[in-house]
């Protein structure tokens, strides 16, 4: 459960980073300005911190339409 505290907390300064702006974890992160540019350094900015790789295949909206859904989403792969 810590690891993924701190993965939300991670995520949550990368996306504000991207996009100027503070969110929460449920905020639609589309609509709060996160486009396809924006989610490609997201992408590249977690793999970085975290030390993984995130599949081609998993590279969905859903997945990434929250921060809630992100850290769900990684939680889910690393427990596989």
């Amino acid at each position: 459960m810590k690891n993924s505290v701190n993965n939300e907390l991670l995520i949550k300064k990368l996306v504000e980073g991207l996009i100027e702006k503070e969110v929460n974890s449920e905020s639609n992160l589309k609509n709060e300005g996160l486009d396809s540019k924006r989610i490609i350094q997201l992408i590249v900015g977690i793999e970085s911190a975290l030390s993984i790789e995130i599949d081609d295949d998993d590279l969905i909206v859903e997945n990434f339409s929250t921060i809630n859904k992100i850290v769900g989403f990684l939680s889910a792969k690393h427990n596989k």
